[in-house]
């Protein structure tokens, strides 16, 4: 993280097998802007980041794999 760097958290939470997931969102200055995963296995980070293209990509996959394994309503 640089001084210029706004990081908003936008969510933080324990995944399936006990992982620690932290959405944050970043304002690095000079209008770049993205998200920043952070997952956490006992010691070991990783952390990934993602422009606005995608973290979209992404949100279809995830969203069309969650519909098609436990749709909504079941």
């Amino acid at each position: 993280m640089t001084p210029e760097e706004k990081v908003e958290t936008l969510d933080q939470f324990v995944t399936a097998f006990r992982r620690e997931l932290k959405v944050d969102a970043v304002d690095a200055g000079n209008d770049v802007h993205f998200l920043r995963l952070t997952y956490k296995e006992g010691k070991r980070i990783t952390q990934i980041g993602l422009d606005a293209e995608d973290a979209r990509r992404l949100s279809r996959l995830f969203t069309e794999w969650a519909d098609r394994v436990a749709p909504q309503g079941q």
